[in-house]
């Protein structure tokens, strides 16, 4: 025995389809935030690249302490290698 369907019924479980909102239409709106975006980073990289050294050495200090505190345990509470950074790295 067959069981016919109403249309009804038929037409309630057709749905539209959803709105697509892919990353390129998202681009697209949004393009002079990622334009800036990339002039801030090309900006710099430039600077980065042209630079003769860091801009403080101390930055460069207190990541390698960071690094070494695993092999010496001791270093975790050293004040110079700011014992919360080090454990958050």
């Amino acid at each position: 025995m067959s069981r016919k369907r109403s249309p009804r019924r038929a037409a309630a479980r057709k749905r539209a389809p959803a709105p697509r909102s892919g990353v390129g239409e998202r681009i697209a709106r949004d393009w002079p935030l990622w334009l800036g975006a990339l002039v801030v980073l090309a900006v710099a990289l430039r600077y980065a690249v042209l630079s003769p050294g860091t801009y403080q050495d101390d930055d460069v200090d207190h990541y390698f302490l960071a690094l070494d505190a695993l092999r010496h345990p001791v270093k975790f509470l050293d004040a110079w290698g700011m014992p919360l950074l080090t454990l958050v790295l």
